[in-house]
């Protein structure tokens, strides 16, 4: 079976029918082999539940593995009560020893539904998906020289050739149908041991530590290969039950979207540099990468001593220089790894009719490109009222048409009309430091990134294209793209409170906490400020 996990929006913050092509076949009848049902918790509190049947079938004569499940999440938050719902269905078939075979699933959040079919062969897998019963898109990845399996493989693998046993390891491919990508996942046997539930009943199984998709996850198994308890990354967690009551109610959850800091920059836009300081129990093991890494955005130094552990951070500013020259619209002699975001996606609709036209009105005759994009950006910002809507993460359509969004909805409709505008844009997930009057914090955000020649930072929820040093870059949140996913959701976990060690402004201005930590952050010693300021 998969494991639920929470998606991006909701760790930052933290329905219109499909199209007849894209609606599931009659499912052929077959052998009930087992059903199971699950609570959800985040962060301790009942969110939701998980039901799960596997029976087998007979398809063109060949005898299958089909697993349905359905889930659903509410997650409200205990600060302010917004609520986000999310309610899924998924079918997939897949070999006796757990090979893939196909996968149909639709999920719902808020008011929009995204339905998704994968279809696994020899060489490649295809996905087909929909949202809000607009177009049909269709992706191949190759699968060539790898091991594509699921956890029941790994499971029936380890099973069969009696390696339930410590110390026991196994790697596949596991293929990720909504990011279009594989990922590697290895699981480790721990052992036989028994784990207390939430309602106090003690349950014995096989524990495996899972690390793939840049997180760690510890399952206790029963003999079928069907979680007892699963503990994931980021505070959510899964428990077996007996039933889901009808009138499930769920439970509002504290989620840690802000951490305070002492450090208020009034003149945060202005910032060339700033060292913080992130105290973390490190958790990258083989598979899972440091939580941060040197970047446009930072210098980073790992740390580990006897007065703690946790990584030292030098934010960099990306303004623009003064001397910046844009390449010329229409661009051209993109290389094909930048070139690849000018494609619409099923999220960002840049091939829609209305974000066409809007991308042509706002920059028709415009051959600067860093123009343009600053022309899309004021747009975006002006456009969309600050207000999170019932969806945590809505395309750039719906973000249009409800005219409302935070931060995710805001980069999501640039990035769909810099694309229609001919300018290759990203979405970028990650940490901001914000402050307002005698109050500052770090928050989780997103944003975007658009090409002019180099990466370049667009905030379009507070209108600014070439970023001052406040940003902790995770993640680049696109199809095909794997680079810091798990970030945001190990933060979570850790319950991180980044703190400002020192700043730059770009007028020299200069500030430095007393007694705090000194990171080599390898800076070239015209590059050290001249002026050390005063001290806290």
């Amino acid at each position: 079976m998969r494991y639920a996990t929470l998606p991006l929006a909701l760790l930052l913050l933290i329905a219109v029918a499909p199209r007849a092509e894209m609606q599931p076949k009659p499912e052929p009848k077959g052998k009930l082999l087992a059903e199971r049902a699950y609570f959800a918790y985040y962060t301790g509190s009942r969110i939701g539940w998980q039901k799960v049947e596997r029976t087998e079938v007979v398809q063109d004569g060949k005898t299958l593995i089909r697993e349905s499940e359905s889930m659903f999440l509410k997650i409200i938050r205990d600060f302010d009560g917004q609520t986000f719902l999310i309610e899924s269905q998924s079918t997939s078939l897949q070999t006796p020893d757990g090979i893939p075979v196909s996968e149909t699933s639709s999920s719902t959040s808020g008011s929009q539904t995204i339905i998704r079919q994968t279809v696994f062969s020899a060489d490649a897998v295809t996905v087909k998906e929909t949202i809000d019963g607009g177009e049909t898109r269709s992706s191949t990845v190759d699968a060539k020289g790898k091991k594509v399996a699921t956890s029941n493989w790994a499971w029936h693998t380890l099973k069969t050739q009696d390696r339930l046993k410590k110390g026991e390891t196994i790697e596949y491919d596991k293929f990720e149908s909504d990011k279009k990508a594989f990922q590697k996942e290895t699981w480790t046997v721990s052992g036989q041991v028994a784990r207390k539930t939430t309602a106090g009943k003690m349950l014995e199984g096989i524990e495996v530590i899972v690390v793939g998709g840049g997180s760690v996850s510890r399952i206790v198994l029963d003999p079928e290969g069907f979680p007892l308890v699963a503990s994931l990354q980021g505070g959510f967690s899964i428990e077996l039950t007996d039933t889901i009551p009808k009138d499930f109610t769920p439970e509002p959850v504290s989620i840690q979207s802000a951490m305070p800091t002492k450090t208020v920059i009034k003149q945060q836009m202005k910032l060339k540099t700033m060292d913080v300081v992130i105290d973390y129990k490190h958790d990258d093991t083989d598979g899972i990468e440091p939580l941060v890494d040197d970047s446009e955005y930072h210098d980073v130094v790992k740390f580990d001593d006897e007065n703690g552990s946790g990584y030292g951070l030098r934010l960099k500013s990306q303004k623009l220089p003064a001397d910046f020259t844009a390449p010329k619209l229409p661009m051209a002699d993109l290389t094909d790894d930048v070139k690849r975001y000018l494609k619409p996606t099923t999220i960002c609709q840049s091939d829609d009719a209305d974000l066409m036209k809007e991308a042509k009105r706002l920059t028709e005759g415009m051959t600067d490109s860093r123009k343009a994009a600053e022309a899309v950006m004021n747009w975006v910002y002006k456009y969309l009222t600050k207000s999170s809507g019932d969806t945590g993460n809505a395309s750039a359509r719906q973000a249009y048409e409800e005219k409302k969004g935070d931060c995710t909805e805001h980069a999501v409709l640039f990035v769909a009309v810099a694309r229609a505008a001919g300018l290759p844009a990203r979405n970028i997930g990650g940490i901001v430091y914000l402050a307002s009057g005698n109050n500052a914090f770090f928050g989780y955000h997103a944003w975007a990134e658009v090409w002019l020649g180099r990466w370049v930072p667009v905030d379009a929820t507070v209108n600014e294209l070439g970023t001052s040093a406040r940003y902790i870059m995770f993640q680049i949140d696109e199809p095909g793209d794997t680079y810091g996913t798990g970030r945001i959701s190990r933060c979570i976990g850790q319950k991180i409170k980044p703190e400002v060690n020192a700043y730059l402004l770009q007028d020299g201005t200069s500030w430095k906490r007393r007694g705090a930590r000194e990171f080599k952050f390898g800076q070239k010693p015209q590059d050290a400020p001249t002026n050390p300021g005063k001290e806290d």
